[in-house]
């Protein structure tokens, strides 16, 4: 009997506590646990504008018309730049919380580089109704480091590697802007050769062959046809590094080049020029698809410039 009484005792206290809890939480004294605050709280879809500073006096800038539009380097005569990349970072600013609560003093803000004229990065991500200043400073542990919002006076820490945001405005173009649907390339002009497919040359009637290969005035060439395709390839597949320097764009004019002229199958033509840059392996390229001087990766203008040789696409004879 005692028992029961006690049993029944428990279960009149558990609803108490239910009750009382369900009282205080509708009256505000209780709430459940709160969102984490981001880095970013805007809308990452609405950032139209966006500054990254260090500290050197590197500076890059990236602009989109509209929140629907494409990312440009104002800086580099409004270059493309790479979207995903820009989003990305968006994207990692709108999805880290801040973290602990490190200080809550001025005077500390110099000490953990979060302060308005020292800092390792300085992001300004501007909405058409709001601007977001972060201040990335000192890393309190390997993959963190301390953060401050605006001009707010608490710091925090945060998970985020700050010197991954690249300071150079090249980082940020859109490197294959000039890449080709291999598809698309009917024909290939340079010095005195031309390649040309297969079915749009009447000469062949070999049906195997894809390529076909000639000389300017002269008869086809038997080809190696593995290395007339890797040669397509590579020019399909037009990759640049970085806007080149004005020094280097002397070169272009002054150095001996070598021209491929293309013709897609749309009928339209295109051309790529490469120069050797002067004491070093690497080239330069200029287009019709955009006026400026381009880089090309370190040493993919060399291999493109040494497969474009007799040697490499005309058939080897037996001996």
């Amino acid at each position: 009997m005692i028992h029961k009484y006690g049993k029944f005792l428990i279960l009149i206290l558990v609803i108490q506590v239910i009750l009382t809890a369900v009282s205080l939480f509708s009256m505000g004294f209780l709430s459940g646990p709160t969102a984490p605050v981001m880095l970013f709280a805007g809308d990452k879809n609405d950032v139209t504008k966006i500054e990254i500073r260090g500290p050197s006096k590197l500076v890059v800038n990236l602009e989109r018309s509209s929140p629907e539009g494409t990312w440009t380097l104002p800086n580099l005569d409004n270059f493309p730049a790479n979207n995903a990349l820009v989003n990305r970072l968006i994207q990692r600013l709108s999805s880290t919380p801040l973290g602990i609560e490190v200080s809550k003093q001025n005077d500390s803000f110099e000490r953990l580089k979060v302060a308005t004229n020292l800092f390792e990065r300085k992001l300004l991500l501007s909405t058409p109704s709001n601007n977001t200043e972060i201040f990335f400073g000192s890393a309190p542990a390997l993959r963190q480091t301390h953060a401050r919002i605006n001009d707010k006076n608490v710091v925090y820490a945060v998970k985020f590697a700050p010197n991954d945001i690249d300071l150079n405005e090249n980082d940020w173009i859109q490197k294959d802007i000039f890449v080709q649907n291999q598809g698309a390339i009917n024909s290939l002009k340079f010095n005195q050769f031309h390649i040309e497919r297969a079915k749009f040359n009447d000469v062949s009637t070999d049906n195997k062959k894809e390529w076909v290969f000639s000389r300017k005035g002269g008869p086809l060439i038997e080809e190696n046809q593995k290395n007339i395709i890797q040669l397509v390839l590579q020019i399909a597949d037009m990759q640049i590094d970085s806007l080149a320097l004005k020094q280097n764009e002397k070169d272009v004019r002054k150095a001996a080049s070598l021209t491929f002229s293309l013709v897609l199958k749309n009928g339209k033509n295109v051309y790529f020029n490469f120069t050797k840059i002067k004491g070093e392996e690497d080239y330069l390229m200029t287009t019709s698809l955009r006026s400026g001087v381009y880089k090309l990766p370190p040493l993919s203008g060399k291999s493109l410039i040494e497969l474009a040789t007799l040697k490499n696409l005309q058939k080897a004879t037996a001996k």
